[in-house]
């Protein structure tokens, strides 16, 4: 009849009408919940008589957790040292759930023997000097994953330890022969081959030879 036509709009959601929405043709995040079933009856009018109602419905899905912050503790570990992943979120789940992280070690670009998947800890007996370190990090909410994020690291190298030696004689006259005594010898954690290399200095300041030993001067000797 070329009459104005006016829509009568009504939100139900879960079955219950929502009146806050009444006449909106939009239904904004604030008000929905995961789960929800929303259903949406319009009635056309002219103003003289009423259309036949139509109806559409929608259920609203769960949406995936942000992706978290991630940073390897320490990123170039030694050996005897954990690796741990330190995971902070960025945001909370727009639908309230609890989010649990799904933690992936690779050493190499393989994964890591012994890690559980969970765990934010690699233990030291999983890596050695030189090798490559990966965490992947993914976060889950129990129905969906999250994007994954990634963060590298490098296993260092260690510096070798000499706990005691000597020289002979304790107390040198002129001439003498000092002799460096290695009481313990020397480790390396990363069990490397090692090789010692002997100075020799009088007062820290003036160095009399290197090597195994060296002759204490005779311009030194006590009278």
């Amino acid at each position: 009849d070329g009459d104005v036509v006016n829509l009568e709009i009504n939100w139900f959601a879960d079955g219950k009408p929502a009146l806050a929405l009444k006449g909106s043709r939009v239904v904004t995040p604030t008000h929905t919940a995961k789960a929800q079933r929303w259903s949406v009856v319009v009635v056309p009018s002219d103003g003289q008589a009423t259309g036949l109602a139509v109806t559409d419905s929608f259920v609203v899905r769960n949406t995936p957790p942000p992706a978290s912050k991630i940073e390897l503790k320490p990123k170039t570990p030694l050996a005897g040292q954990n690796v741990q992943v330190q995971i902070t979120p960025t945001a909370k789940d727009i639908d309230g759930d609890a989010v649990s992280h799904r933690v992936k070690f690779l050493v190499n670009g393989r994964p890591a023997a012994g890690h559980d998947g969970i765990s934010p800890t690699l233990p030291a007996a999983a890596f050695h000097r030189g090798d490559r370190i990966a965490v992947l990090v993914t976060p889950d909410d129990g129905e969906a994953l999250g994007p994954l994020v990634r963060d590298d690291g490098a296993v260092g190298n260690s510096a070798p330890e000499l706990r005691d030696l000597k020289s002979e004689p304790q107390s040198p006259t002129g001439d003498d022969v000092l002799k460096c005594v290695v009481v313990q010898p020397a480790t390396d954690p990363d069990n490397d081959p090692l090789q010692l290399f002997v100075g020799w200095e009088i007062n820290g300041k003036r160095t009399i030879g290197s090597g195994p030993e060296a002759t204490w001067p005779a311009a030194q000797a006590k009278p």
